[in-house]
C-alpha cells in the first residue's frame, strides 16, 4: 500500500515539474509521499504526514486529488492493521473536510464543494473498510485458537481416559491373574515341602509348573508397571524379553512335557527390541497352542533369508483337535503384533497340521 502511495507522489511531482508549480506543491507532495512509508511504523505520524502534505499541496493552488487518494490508503492500510479506527477516521476526516472547505473557499469563495463532499466520504469509506477487515482478521484468529484449543482439549482428554483404562486393567490384572497365580505357586510350594511328589517325575513336573507360575508372576509385574507407570521407564527397570531368551523359551515348554525340535541359528540374528519381543510372544503362543491342542513333537525354525526374518511352527493336531474349542485371541494377538513391526502371519491347518509362517522385513529387524 504505501509503495502505491509513493508512486502517486512521484507521477505528481513529475507533473507538476512538466507542467509548473509551486514550492508548497512540491513540499506537500514529498512529505505525503513520507508520510505514506512512516505510516507502516508510525501509524499516527504517518497519517499526520499524508494530511499536512495534502494541506501544503492544496495551499500550493493545485489539484490535490492524488495527496486526498494516498489520505485513503494510508487510512485505510493503517486501520486494516489495527489502529484504533473510530478516531483516526473521524480525525481524518475532519481535517480532509477543513483542507476541502479552505480550497474551496480560496479558490471560489464558497465553502461546500461536491467534489470536496466526495473526498471526505472515500476517507470515511477507507477508515471503515480497513476495519471492518481487521475485524474479520481477529474473527478468524479466534475461531483457529478456538479448534486449536478444541483440539488440544481433545487429546488431554483421549490421554486421560486412556490412562485410565491402563489403570482399570492393571488392576484387573492384579487382582485376577496376579492373585490366582500366586495362589497356585503357594499350592506347588506346599506339595514340593509336604513331599507328595514321591516320584522324580512327579517333582519334575510340580517344579516346572512353580518356575512356570513365577515366570508369569514376574511378566504380570513388568505388564503391572508399563501400565501404571512410564512404558520406558519400566522397559529399563524389566528388560522384554528378546530372541536371546528364545533358548529358555523351548526348555521351559520341554519341561512341561511338548518336545521341540528347535533350529535356531548361532549367533541369532540382530534385531530392534520389538521384532525381538514380536517374535517371542509368537514362538510362545504357537508353542502353547501345540501343547494345548497338538499331539506329538513341535517343530520351531528360525532364520533370516531373502532379505527377511522367517519364523516357523508347525505341530501334528490331535484327532479331538476340532472338538476343542479356544478363544482366539491368542492368534488374534500374533497378528497385531507381527502387523506392528512391518510382518505378516500366515496359518495352515489340515486334518493333521497345524502351521504359523511369520515373516519380518529386515528393515523391520
Amino acid at each position: 500500500m504505501p509503495y502505491i502511495s509513493v508512486t502517486a507522489m512521484l507521477v505528481e511531482i513529475a507533473t507538476a515539474i512538466i507542467l509548473g508549480g509551486s514550492f508548497l506543491g512540491y513540499t506537500g507532495a514529498v512529505v505525503c509521499a513520507v508520510g505514506a512509508v512512516v505510516a507502516r511504523r508510525r501509524p499516527h505520524v504517518g497519517i499526520g504526514a499524508v494530511l499536512l502534505g495534502t494541506a501544503l499541496a492544496t495551499l500550493g493552488h493545485r489539484d490535490a486529488l492524488a495527496e486526498f487518494t494516498v489520505v485513503a490508503f494510508t487510512l485505510f492500510a493503517i486501520t486494516a492493521t489495527g489502529t484504533p479506527a473510530f478516531r483516526t477516521t473521524l480525525l481524518s476526516a475532519g481535517v480532509v473536510a477543513g483542507i476541502v472547505a479552505a480550497s474551496g473557499y480560496l479558490d471560489h469563495g464558497r465553502v461546500v464543494r461536491w467534489d470536496g463532499a466526495a473526498g471526505v466520504l472515500s476517507v470515511v469509506a477507507a477508515g471503515a473498510i480497513g476495519s471492518a477487515l481487521f475485524q474479520q482478521y481477529r474473527s478468524w484468529e479466534a475461531l483457529r485458537a478456538r479448534a486449536e484449543d478444541a483440539i488440544v482439549t481433545r487429546d488431554i482428554e483421549a490421554t486421560r481416559r486412556v490412562a485410565e483404562e491402563r489403570i482399570r486393567i492393571a488392576r484387573d490384572l492384579h487382582d485376577i491373574i496376579g492373585h490366582q497365580t500366586a495362589v497356585v505357586n503357594m499350592h506347588l510350594g506346599a506339595i514340593a515341602v509336604s513331599g507328595l511328589a514321591t516320584d522324580s517325575r512327579t517333582a519334575a513336573s510340580v517344579e516346572a509348573a512353580q518356575t512356570a507360575t513365577q515366570r508369569i508372576l514376574a511378566e504380570t509385574q513388568h505388564t503391572l508397571r508399563v501400565l501404571r507407570a512410564d512404558e520406558h521407564a519400566a522397559a529399563a527397570s524389566s528388560p522384554l524379553p528378546n530372541l536371546q531368551d528364545m533358548a529358555a523359551l523351548v526348555r521351559s515348554f520341554s519341561e512341561i512335557g511338548l518336545d521341540v525340535d528347535a533350529q535356531i541359528p548361532t549367533p541369532l540374528p540382530k534385531t530392534s527390541d520389538a521384532v525381538g519381543v514380536t517374535v517371542y510372544r509368537v514362538v510362545q503362543e504357537a508353542l502353547t497352542n501345540a501343547h494345548r491342542y497338538g499331539a506329538g513333537e513341535a517343530a520351531l525354525t528360525l532364520h533370516a533369508a531373502a532379505g527377511a526374518l522367517h519364523v516357523e511352527v508347525t505341530n501334528p493336531t490331535r484327532p479331538d483337535a476340532s472338538n476343542v474349542h479356544g478363544t482366539g485371541f491368542g492368534i488374534m494377538g500374533m497378528q497385531e503384533r507381527v502387523k506392528s513391526v512391518g510382518g505378516t502371519v500366515r496359518i495352515d491347518v489340515d486334518d493333521d497340521v497345524f502351521a504359523v509362517f511369520v515373516t519380518i522385513p529386515e528393515e523391520q529387524a
